[in-house]
């Protein structure tokens, strides 16, 4: 950082009169490791300063947020994508097969969990687009939470698919209306008392 801001930078470890302040540079350290930056979180963060912080360098709780890792870091999709895929064709979390559970098989793992904490999973898909986006980023912030603590998410269930129909052959019909008579029979007649 030093070498990108120059004495903007150094100044924030500096007393007024010049000499080091250790107190800072104590605090700095401690809360990056109370906070679990990594090398690689550092990485990140001086990858992004430039872009971000063109003027001035970032504070403590910038640098913080600069080190976590992206959606894409941690291969999910971003949160207008995961948005986007939990709520398009609202009518997805009905019964019937087109329904949650045929969503559930087709989504992003991450997209599913954020959706499964969802409560109301009705009145999600009909609440207005701003009322859904915010009940929805509540559910993705949990989501984004437990990944980066390492907590192991449920897959999406298996969907199995139905078995193959095949049209009845005219030959195969043969007596069908002969059953068929014989229930509707049985279902016009009385049960004995």
């Amino acid at each position: 950082m030093a070498t990108i801001y120059d004495r903007k930078w150094a100044k924030r470890f500096e007393q007024p009169n010049g000499t080091p302040n250790t107190k800072a540079v104590k605090f700095w350290t401690v809360t990056l490791v109370k906070k679990g930056v990594t090398a690689s979180g550092l990485r990140r963060c001086l990858e992004k300063t430039l872009d971000e912080y063109p003027h001035f360098a970032p504070t403590l709780p910038e640098i913080l947020l600069m080190c976590q890792p992206s959606e894409e870091d941690l291969g999910i999709p971003n949160f207008d994508e995961a948005f986007f895929e939990a709520t398009a064709g609202r009518g997805r979390f009905g019964p019937g097969s087109n329904g949650y559970w045929a969503w559930a098989h087709q989504t992003h793992w991450a997209v599913y969990n954020a959706v499964k904490n969802i409560k109301d999973k009705y009145a999600f898909a009909h609440l207005p687009s701003e009322q859904s986006r915010q009940v929805f980023f509540n559910a993705w912030e949990k989501v984004l939470n437990d990944i980066k603590a390492g907590k192991k998410l449920e897959s999406p269930p298996q969907v199995i698919a139905p078995p193959e129909h095949k049209p009845v052959l005219p030959e195969e019909a043969q007596g069908a209306e002969e059953w068929i008579d014989k229930f509707y029979a049985i279902l016009k007649k009385k049960p004995k008392k």
